[in-house]
């Protein structure tokens, strides 16, 4: 039996795109046109398919490494074989570039390669992964941020933590709408916004210090676990630059809701 583009075509869509397992194609190709496909005809499909897209993957890839002024870059679990493997992807609103690896870190995004050598603004959660290519700039997904802050707030009610989601926010709809008629916030709203972000990180801080312990205590006992609070206003200060990144540069969104 031979099988045409159309045939061939069909069979990756339904188990690429759709994601229906090669069980359930065979049944549906049988119901539709009375004839069950063999589960190795698609895998074969697929691989053919694969090659025909390997350029136009390889130039998304180089675009997004060379040419994108902001990447997206997220990560998920991913089954293959019943191991545990990682789907990475980076994009942006028009252009996807997805990868798997079996580990989840910097060994996979060094392999991947495209994080590594950055021309543009990298767009992420935040994760330590990311963070550790400090020679580019980063821009932090305020979403993730948000999420925190209310957890944080619901069982650690302080002033500090209502008052920032609010800020970042307000922050946010002024770019909005500045961002239709200007390509930047004027300087005495960037240092008005800065300034109201860092004092109340401080006020956090002060409010949540470093537990207290002696030398002799570490040694024995390892230090102790900061808090929920404090170990969130750690990277609210230590990170202030990549979460405010949407107000410095228009071009830089909010959120890393693209690639996630």
């Amino acid at each position: 039996m031979q099988y045409g583009p159309e045939v061939k075509s069909q069979a990756v869509y339904l188990n690429q795109y759709q994601m229906i397992p090669l069980g359930w194609v065979c049944e549906a190709f049988e119901d539709l046109y009375k004839h069950r496909l063999a589960e190795g005809t698609i895998i074969t499909a697929c691989q053919e398919a694969a090659k025909m897209v390997r350029k136009v993957n390889q130039s998304v890839k180089s675009y997004l490494t060379e040419k994108a002024e902001t990447v997206h870059f997220d990560e998920t679990g991913l089954r293959i074989n019943g191991k545990l493997h990682w789907l990475h992807v980076a994009c942006t609103e028009k252009l996807t570039y997805y990868d798997e690896h079996i580990k989840r870190g910097q060994k996979a995004i060094n392999k991947i390669g495209i994080l590594p050598a950055l021309q543009g603004v990298a767009i992420h959660d935040g994760w330590k992964s990311y963070l550790a290519y400090e020679n580019i700039p980063h821009g932090l997904c305020n979403a993730h941020y948000l999420r925190e802050l209310e957890f944080v707030g619901e069982r650690y009610p302080q002033t500090w933590v209502h008052k920032l989601p609010d800020l970042l926010l307000e922050i946010k709809k002024t770019v909005d709408l500045v961002r239709k008629t200007s390509l930047g916030l004027a300087s005495d709203q960037i240092v008005d916004f800065s300034q109201r972000y860092v004092e109340l990180v401080k006020q956090g801080l002060a409010e949540n210090p470093t537990p207290e312990q002696k030398e002799t205590d570490v040694i024995k006992r390892g230090r102790k676990k900061h808090s929920p609070p404090k170990n969130l206003l750690d990277r609210l200060f230590v990170h202030k630059l990549a979460l405010l990144a949407f107000m410095y540069n228009f071009k830089v969104p909010f959120d890393n809701n693209q690639a996630e």
